[in-house]
Formats: C-alpha cells, sequence, structure tokens
C-alpha cells in the first residue's frame, strides 16, 4: 500500500518537469499545418475577390457608359442612323448585328432638329463611332444647316468629281456569318459637307471590346438595343441595355447633314465568284459596292442570264447569292446581279460574270424508282410530275440527285384515260375494268430526249349489294357485296367503306351487312361504297361506286288517327262529346288505314281507348265494333288516344277466327283550359287602333315512356279570318260607336277597333266570345263549353 503512494508521488513529480522533445516536435508540426490552411484559404479568398471585384468595376464600367449613351439619344427628334464605318466615313447601313462580333468600325447617330423662327432649321448629331482596333468609343456632336447640306463639295481642281474621297469600307473585321449572307462591304463613303463642329471629337470609352446594337425595332416600338463587351484584369463581360425612344423617329441616313452624292453614283460588283464550279454543287457569291450613292438591300436580285437550264439561285430568297449547279450542267453559266437604288429610280446591274462547269460525266439515260401509280377511276387531280421522280443516268453509272424535267405522253391509244404534256391525267368513271384497268404513259426528258416509261393502273369499284331499284322490307338482311378493282384485277384485301347517303329521317343511316332492316328504316335509301386511295399512300384520288338506289317498306299496313275537321286539327273542348270511328263514316276522331281505302270489308274491328292517365278527366265507351264516343269532364286535360284496327282471317256468326293482321295508332290531343282577351289594354288611347285577338291556353300530355305521363301548356293566339274557321264575337258598348269603332259591323268577322276622338263614354267592358276554332277536332262549341272556357271579358277606360 505504501510502496503504491511512492510511485504516485514520484509519477507527479515528473509530470511538472514540463515537455518532452517529442511533445515539443508534434505540436510545432500542428501549428504549420494550420497556418498552412488559413494561409490557402485567404489567398483563395483574395482571389475570388479580387475576380468578382474585376466583374463588378467591368460591368459598372459598361452600364455607366450604357447610361450616357441613353442620355444622348433619348430625346432625338428626327431620326437615328447606324452603319459600318468611323466617324464620317460610313458605309453599308446595319439594322441589328447584336448577336454578331465582327470588329469592323461602326457609327452610331442621332439627329435632332431645331427651327430656327425664320422658316430654316438647324441639324445636330450627336455622333457615336467605334474603333474596333482600338477598342475605343468616340463622341463627336456636329451641326450642318439645310443649304450646306445641298452644296456639292469641290475638289482643289474646281469640280464635284472627288474621286480621290471614293473609298472602299475595310472588310477585313466583317464575321465569317456576313460573308456568308452575300454582303462583303459597304463600298461607299457619304463625307459630310461643311459641316460646323460644336464637341471635337474625343475618347467616350475606353476597353470597348464590341460594340453592337439593334435598330429594327424604332420605329415600331421606338425601342433600341445596345449590347457592350468589356474587359477587366482579362475577364470579358457582355452587357445588354435597352433604351426606350421618347419621340417616335425614323432610322434613315441623315441626307440633311450629310451632302451625299446622287442615289444613281453607285455600282454593284459580283466578288468571290470562283473561275469553276463541279456539277452538282453550290457556291455563294457576294457583292459590294462603289461609289457615293447607295442601294435598297430588300430589292437586290441574283439572276443566271446565259444557262438558265443549268443551275439556280435560291427561288425564296432572291437576295442570297447561293449558286447551285445541276448534276448534268456542261459548259459554263454567267450570271449578274442587281438592285434598285435607295431612291427607287435607278436600277443598277453587275457586270456579268462567266463561271466554267467541271463535268466529265455524259447523260445515258434517265430512270425512276417509281414503275406505278394507282389513280381512282373518274380522278382528274393527278400530276405524274409530283408523283414520279426522274433523274439522269450518267455513264459512270452515277445518278443524279435533281429531278428532270421531262414532256408526257399516253404510250399508245387509250380512250378511257388522256395525259397532259404537263403530266395531268384524266381517266374516265367508266374505266377499271379488266379491259380497261391501266394504260403506259412515256417520259421524255426536255434536254437530251431521253424515254422512260411506267404504269398508271386504274381502281374501280362496284356495289353489287343492296342491288339498284330493289325493294326490301323490315326484317330483311341488309345485303352487301362489293367488288373492289386495281389494274382490272380484283383485290379483297382492302375494305370499301359503305354509307348512306340518302336515308329516312327516322333511321341512323348505318348500313352494315350484320344488322336488319327496322321501322325507322321505312324509306328510300341511296347508298355507296368508297375507297380512299390517298389515306394510306396506296394511290391518288377517292374511289367510288355508283349509287344504289332502293326502298324500304314495311310489310304490314300502316294506320293514323286523324280528325276528321281537316289538317292542322289536334285539340278537344271541355265539356264537350266527340266520336270514334273508321275514316270515312264521318266521325270526329277517324283511324285511317292506308291500303283499305276506308272499305274495312267484314271480319274487322277497332278497340279505342284512351291511355291510363289519371289526371285527364276523359272517358270513352265503345259504341259498336269499329265506333265509340270519348267525354271530356269539367277539368279535362291533355290525353293520348289508342285504336287497334284488328283484321281477322274470318268471322261468322260471331265467331272469331285467327287474326291476319292488326294495325296500332295512337293520337296525341289536347285540351282547351281557357281563353283570355291579350291584345287589349285595360287603358286605351283616343285615336288608337288595337287588334281584336285573344289567347287560348292548351294542355298537352308528354309520354316519359316509364309508364308516367307530365302535362304542359302552350298558348295559341287567335283572331276571326277569312274562311271562317275561327269565328270569335266582340260585344260592348263599342259596337253602338259610342267609345270605339269596330272594323267590321258585323261583330263576328271584327278584326281591329279604334278608340274615336270624342267617346261619350269614358270606360266599359269589352267581351269575347268565340264561337268556333280551327285547331278543335270539332270546331263548333258547344253552349256550356263556350259560357265556361270560351269567353272573356275585359274592362277599358279612355285616356287622353
Amino acid at each position: 500500500m505504501k510502496g503504491t503512494q511512492r510511485r504516485t508521488i514520484r509519477k507527479e513529480k515528473n509530470n511538472s518537469a514540463g515537455f518532452t522533445l517529442i511533445e515539443m516536435i508534434v505540436t510545432v508540426a500542428i501549428i504549420a499545418i494550420f497556418s498552412g490552411v488559413v494561409v490557402t484559404l485567404i489567398t483563395t479568398g483574395s482571389s475570388l475577390f479580387r475576380g468578382v471585384s474585376g466583374n463588378t468595376k467591368s460591368q459598372v464600367k459598361a452600364q455607366e457608359t450604357l447610361d450616357e449613351i441613353e442620355d444622348l439619344i433619348i430625346d432625338a427628334n428626327r431620326s437615328i442612323y447606324y452603319a459600318y464605318g468611323s466617324g464620317t466615313d460610313m458605309g453599308t447601313q446595319i439594322t441589328s448585328d447584336i448577336d454578331d462580333s465582327n470588329a469592323a468600325s461602326k457609327t452610331f447617330i442621332a439627329c435632332n432638329e431645331y427651327e430656327n423662327g425664320d422658316g430654316t432649321s438647324r441639324y445636330v448629331f450627336e455622333v457615336l463611332d467605334w474603333v474596333g482596333s482600338e477598342g475605343k468609343l468616340y463622341y463627336s456632336q456636329r451641326e450642318y444647316t439645310k443649304a450646306s447640306s445641298n452644296t456639292e463639295e469641290e475638289n482643289e481642281n474646281g469640280t464635284g468629281d472627288n474621286s480621290e474621297n471614293q473609298q472602299t469600307v475595310d472588310t477585313s473585321g466583317i464575321s465569317a456569318e456576313s460573308m456568308d449572307n452575300g454582303v462583303v462591304s459597304g463600298g461607299s463613303s457619304d463625307k459630310a459637307k461643311d459641316s460646323k463642329e460644336l464637341i471635337a471629337r474625343s475618347v467616350f470609352a475606353e476597353g470597348i471590346e464590341n460594340f453592337t446594337a439593334d435598330v429594327t425595332k424604332v420605329e415600331s416600338e421606338r425601342i433600341v438595343r445596345f449590347r457592350l463587351t468589356t474587359e477587366e484584369n482579362g475577364k470579358k463581360v457582355k452587357t445588354l441595355h435597352t433604351v426606350n425612344l421618347r419621340n417616335r423617329i425614323q432610322v434613315m441616313k441623315p441626307d440633311d447633314a450629310f451632302a451625299t452624292a446622287s442615289s444613281t453614283d453607285v455600282r454593284i460588283n459580283i466578288v468571290g465568284a470562283p473561275d469553276s464550279i463541279d456539277a452538282g454543287k453550290s457556291k455563294i457569291l457576294g457583292y459590294n459596292l462603289t461609289g457615293n450613292g447607295s442601294i435598297d438591300p430588300t430589292t437586290l436580285k441574283w439572276e443566271i442570264v446565259d444557262g438558265t437550264e443549268k443551275g439556280y439561285f435560291p427561288e425564296l430568297d432572291p437576295t442570297y447569292g447561293k449558286l447551285t449547279i445541276n448534276d448534268n450542267a456542261t459548259g459554263t453559266v454567267t450570271v449578274i446581279v442587281y438592285a434598285k437604288t435607295s431612291d427607287g429610280k435607278q436600277t443598277v446591274t453587275s457586270a456579268p460574270v462567266t463561271i466554267k462547269i467541271n463535268n466529265t460525266k455524259t447523260v445515258t439515260g434517265i430512270k425512276t424508282e417509281t414503275k406505278s401509280v394507282l389513280v381512282a377511276a373518274g380522278y382528274d387531280g393527278l400530276d405524274l410530275n409530283t408523283a414520279v421522280l426522274w433523274k439522269y443516268l450518267y455513264s459512270d453509272s452515277s445518278e443524279g440527285s435533281d429531278a428532270v424535267s421531262v414532256t408526257w405522253s399516253v404510250n399508245q391509244n387509250c380512250g378511257y384515260a388522256s395525259v397532259t404534256s404537263a403530266g395531268r391525267v384524266s381517266v374516265d368513271l367508266s374505266a377499271g375494268t379488266e379491259s380497261t384497268g391501266s394504260f403506259e404513259v412515256v417520259a421524255q426528258d426536255n434536254s437530251y430526249g431521253f424515254q422512260g416509261t411506267i404504269t398508271v393502273k386504274i381502281a374501280r369499284l362496284e356495289l353489287k349489294k343492296p342491288e339498284n331499284g330493289k325493294t326490301y322490307y323490315i326484317g330483311d338482311e341488309k345485303e352487301l357485296q362489293t367488288v373492289y378493282m386495281e389494274g382490272g384485277v380484283e383485290n379483297t384485301e382492302v375494305e370499301p367503306s359503305v354509307f348512306a347517303v340518302t336515308y329516312p329521317s327516322e333511321s341512323n343511316g348505318n348500313y352494315r351487312a350484320e344488322e336488319k332492316f327496322q321501322e325507322s328504316d321505312v324509306g328510300n335509301w341511296k347508298v355507296k361504297a368508297v375507297v380512299n386511295l390517298s389515306e394510306n399512300k396506296r394511290g391518288y384520288g377517292m374511289v367510288e361506286s355508283e349509287l344504289s338506289h332502293f326502298r324500304v317498306e314495311q310489310r304490314d299496313l300502316d294506320g293514323e288517327i286523324v280528325a276528321n275537321s281537316g289538317d292542322g286539327a289536334y285539340a278537344v273542348a271541355r265539356n264537350s262529346a266527340y266520336t270514334c270511328g273508321l275514316s270515312g263514316l264521318g266521325q270526329d276522331f277517324s283511324m285511317k288505314i292506308d291500303g283499305l281505302n276506308n272499305q274495312p270489308g267484314s271480319s274487322t274491328k277497332i278497340d279505342w281507348w284512351i291511355e291510363k292517365d289519371d289526371e285527364c278527366d276523359a272517358s270513352i265507351r265503345r259504341l259498336e265494333d269499329l265506333k265509340a264516343e270519348i267525354t271530356v269532364g269539367a277539368n279535362g286535360k291533355g290525353f293520348i288516344l289508342c285504336a287497334k284496327f284488328t283484321k281477322y282471317q274470318s268471322w261468322n256468326n260471331g265467331t272469331i277466327t285467327p287474326v291476319w293482321y292488326e294495325v296500332t295508332a295512337k293520337k296525341y290531343v289536347s285540351v282547351v283550359t281557357d281563353m283570355k282577351i291579350t291584345s287589349i289594354p285595360s287603358e286605351v288611347k283616343k285615336g288608337a287602333s288595337y287588334e281584336a285577338k285573344v289567347t287560348v291556353t292548351m294542355d298537352n300530355i308528354f309520354d316519359n315512356g316509364d309508364g308516367t305521363y307530365e302535362h304542359y301548356d302552350t298558348f295559341v293566339e287567335e283572331a276571326n279570318d277569312s274562311s271562317e274557321s275561327t269565328v270569335i264575337d266582340w260585344k260592348g258598348m263599342a259596337a253602338n260607336g259610342t267609345m270605339l269603332q269596330w272594323s267590321d259591323s258585323d261583330s263576328t268577322k271584327c278584326k281591329s277597333f279604334t278608340i274615336v276622338e270624342t267617346p261619350s263614354m269614358e270606360e266599359d267592358d269589352i267581351v269575347a266570345c268565340m264561337w268556333k276554332m280551327k285547331e278543335l277536332v270539332k270546331k263548333e262549341i258547344n253552349s256550356t263549353a263556350r259560357e265556361i272556357t270560351f269567353t272573356d271579358k275585359v274592362h277599358i277606360k279612355v285616356t287622353d
């Protein structure tokens, strides 16, 4: 125990002696590693800060420059102009190079006009010109007068020809994209004349690696866009800036400030034309302008003037100088380029340039991959030049890539089809049979006379069933048989579509072979079959069969319930009775059966009934085998009258034999429930005229088809008519002329009345009583119904 305590005390004494050498080495190493990490972090952060700071400075510098540019041009009140060139030596106009990166010098001008008050103006121009080789943007301000702009600058010999001043814009900095578009340089120099410098040309901004602008939206939206590329500490930054102009101005060359030569003093030249081009190849030609004038670039056009059949320029863009030589071309082609001057008064044309065509191959024939085409009988729209592509065959067994122009003809006499020299095919509707199923056409190329042939096959379709002119009956199968032929040979792989062109209104028009004719199909039909050759790229046109006309009829007799009072009668009155019977027997309601001619013969009967409806308040009783009587109560409503005509095979002494046939019919009957005077107001004016009319309310019934019924009202306007099918008796003091004057002295024929100017009475009743109504099955209205339902009165008062 004591030994352990001594060892512990000894260790404590040793530990208080300080660091050992090993501990010192480890400590120093840890401090060194930590210091390295800290130094690395500080260095990286410093570098990152310098980079971010450089970008920020570059962006700030570019934005400041763009803000200053905005201040210069935002109030421009006359025009702006953007072109290649520096200072007063301007070249081709630029509308937009915002996404370009060419290093050619450019000038941007904003023009302001200030009136002097004496009828003249002075023109002040803010001029920014960027010199790409220096990376500097210069600024100057000049003033010109209208008088000075019309003065021709003379050379030191006293002439106006100053040819030494004619310059060609340096194109070394223009991008390859501009060269591809065929524009090589502006080629003109518009020299400022007799100008007054307000602010001398000085550096506006430095470190401008690129300066571009877009003036395409100046006139439409008053917007100018600039893009500056700047560099700071090796970092390039592109800054885009949009200026919204305050005034509506134009984009145009400042002619009032630069005394240009006549617009006709310009020449256009073809540049970049090779000595020769291989057949089947293309070359982009360019142009430049010389002289002091300018052209309208939208009118530029390239053209082959000799050897037009040997090549072409793009048809959709004639300003694009891409010359393409045809595969089979030989010899040479001669081309020019021309355009209108900027004032539109003259056309300048380049000198012709002749280019040799390299082609050692010779044409040996023509060929096509299309051996035959299929066209519908009766089709008149096939263009063989579209359907068939011919190419040249060459002596080295190669094929051309361009389509060969050919002339077409029929190979033999053909009385059922024709072909024009331009390849338009017309085929008779009767063609396509076994003997008229195809014909050959010949194509002859227009350059060498080589020929080739193809076969034109004719597609024909015949509809055998349903048979034309046949009568079908309800329950018969819908027959269908078609014969489709190509080249006079039946093709069973193609299934024609069959549809009805004309069909009964009750039918849905479907014609399917697996169905039977139904009651809704009764009537006249026209059906045809079709195959659309273009739908599956099989051929050209629509193959159609001739129409099959047929009729569908019902084997059994048809019947209907009619009103004997005439067409249009469909209603009854309350508190009235009506008779029912067979048509021709003088009943109010009759059952008319087609084919019987109103002669029922023996062994027949008619059962009459009203479909069950607890609200209709109408009843029916049988009188004899063919007759019955309907009674409409005081609360009668619309009802459905039903009848069934039965014809027995025989009927001897009341013994009923089997039924031969039955005919059932229904009629929806409306009931008049009310009548009101609606054309006469309660207050009438002196001297005014009013129609004598009433409105009748009808109760109608609707069968929901599920054993339930609904009733609804309709309203009919009635007045006395000349045929006296509707008769309304108008009564009241007015008949005496004391308050109003009727249009007819007969109160049952009155159609209107007029309030007299000096009525002897200020108010009275007008009464309307209806005696007859054309919509009633029994037009005459009985006294009870007339008194209860068909009488109304209105109290009128005369006002000024």
